[in-house]
């Protein structure tokens, strides 16, 4: 069975497409800068949809018990089929206060970012798969867990001088005839008298085919981006 890909959108995105992906994910639910739960929260998703929360307003004397009943009422009314805890702030306690409390109130499988999921058993969101890095190698530090990953289309080109080699922003839109199974991704070759850059980007589906069978059990993307 196909991995599903959830295609995180706004809700202005939402509102003006007519026809929606098969699986899409609220971006999303944040924590109320005037009180102590959350705001900007769905008032109807299609059912299966993905709930998400992130720290974009950073968490400041929120009440974990009423955060974790908002999400709960959320998840149970428009039949999500997960919730994910989008937090890249590293380092709060009262986070973490607030995690622990979403995982034990949801009936719904819950990941967390891994800033916050080293100590549980819950699935554990991770950033998307860098550049030049095997899925397996780059996995294998969470081995036992179950994964959500991130996915967006990285790329990027390779400066090969004398001087050594320097990651810089992909630069052009030209060939990319060669396949590089192992790292996922097509790359092309342009040289001159003293430099070689290579020009990477990565194949999404040649890594959504990799990683069936994996510890991984869903990925999520941008709508902006993938869909």
């Amino acid at each position: 069975m196909p991995l599903p890909i959830y295609l995180a959108m706004t809700a202005a995105e939402i509102e003006k497409n007519s026809v929606l992906p098969q699986q899409i994910a609220w971006m999303a639910c944040h924590f109320s800068p005037y009180g102590t739960g959350l705001s900007n929260c769905p008032t109807q998703l299609p059912p299966g949809s993905m709930l998400i929360l992130n720290d974009r307003t950073p968490v400041c004397g929120h009440d974990p018990q009423q955060v974790a009943a908002q999400l709960r009422e959320l998840a149970e009314t428009l039949q999500c089929s997960r919730v994910l805890l989008d937090l890249q702030r590293p380092g709060s306690a009262q986070t973490q206060q607030i995690v622990t409390a979403v995982i034990q109130a949801l009936p719904c499988p819950v990941a967390v970012s891994q800033f916050y999921g080293q100590d549980l058993s819950c699935p554990v969101f991770l950033p998307p798969l860098p550049l030049l890095q095997t899925p397996e190698a780059y996995l294998a530090s969470w081995k036992g867990r179950e994964i959500w990953l991130d996915v967006a289309p990285e790329q990027a080109t390779y400066r090969i001088t004398e001087s050594g080699c320097a990651k810089l922003a992909l630069d052009t839109d030209g060939d990319f005839s060669h396949t590089e199974a192992d790292l996922c991704c097509d790359y092309g070759i342009a040289q001159t008298e003293d430099v070689i850059c290579f020009h990477v980007r990565q194949d999404i589906a040649a890594l959504v085919r990799r990683l069936e069978g994996s510890a991984v059990t869903c990925l999520v993307g941008l709508y902006q981006q993938l869909g």
